[in-house]
């Protein structure tokens, strides 16, 4: 797939040779180009309004996801920074690399959409990896309803303490709107200080529910990814069993 994305024609003023002002026409990106992660083969999982797997719509998709990050102002308007702590002017710009950007004062560098929702999560700004904006990516466009996750049947027993259903909805909606090169069965890591991001709850509920939710067989661990146990959800299909002799096909 091209990394390029359309541009609409917008009409602004220039000068005739009479003196009077004319409407010219340049290109302004009507949709954010950040850097995210090259996208999969057509399946169901995470599709994007505007794709062709399934389109149901496509709009303003920049000016959404500023909207599900509390900014109202049209886009290339300086607005109120909206990170934690921050009382100062942002704005969000083109860049000639081909995406947009988020930048006031305070940032040591501009930062693509997906961070900036990050940073609102963690409450304060913090390095994470290109893999970990893309997720937060994912999230901000389910929150711009431009994005829609993969349904997961979860059952959880009754009675579930409030954090473990917190939890494992989170887990559901993270699976759910994962990058489409992800296979169903992939297992998912949530480390502590993601998950406390990711559902807004503190370490010890966060520690709890886990541990509830594994007693119950809601979640199962699946190995480990760098530091972090990977999860594998009862709802998520198995794996496909391996060939004869363990070689791939």
């Amino acid at each position: 797939m091209s990394a390029s994305r359309p541009l609409t024609a917008q009409p602004a003023l220039a000068s005739r040779a009479d003196g009077r002002r004319a409407p010219d026409l340049r290109l302004v990106p009507i949709e954010p180009l950040e850097r995210i992660e090259l996208s999969a083969p057509p399946s169901v999982q995470g599709r994007l309004y505007g794709d062709r797997d399934d389109s149901v719509g496509q709009g303003d998709e920049t000016a959404a996801r500023l909207r599900a990050l509390g900014i109202e102002r049209p886009l290339f308007k300086r607005f109120p920074c909206v990170l934690p702590g921050h009382e100062h002017p942002a704005r969000v710009h083109f860049t000639s690399a081909g995406f947009w950007q988020y930048s006031c004062e305070a940032l040591a560098r501009s930062a693509g959409l997906g961070e900036v929702r990050a940073f609102i999560a963690y409450g304060q700004q913090r390095s994470i990896s290109r893999v970990e904006a893309a997720r937060w990516r994912e999230r901000l466009d389910f929150e711009a309803h431009l994005r829609y996750p993969t349904p997961l049947r979860v059952e959880v027993p009754d009675p579930c303490p409030q954090a473990a259903g917190i939890v494992v909805a989170k887990m559901q909606l993270f699976v759910g709107l994962r990058d489409r090169r992800f296979p169903p069965h992939e297992p998912f890591p949530f480390a502590r200080d993601f998950a406390m991001a990711y559902t807004g709850l503190t370490s010890d509920r966060v520690r709890g529910a886990i541990d509830w939710l594994e007693r119950a067989q809601v979640i199962k661990r699946a190995g480990m990814s760098v530091r972090a146990i990977t999860w594998r959800l009862a709802a998520q299909p198995p794996p496909p069993p391996e060939p004869p002799g363990g070689v791939p096909g």
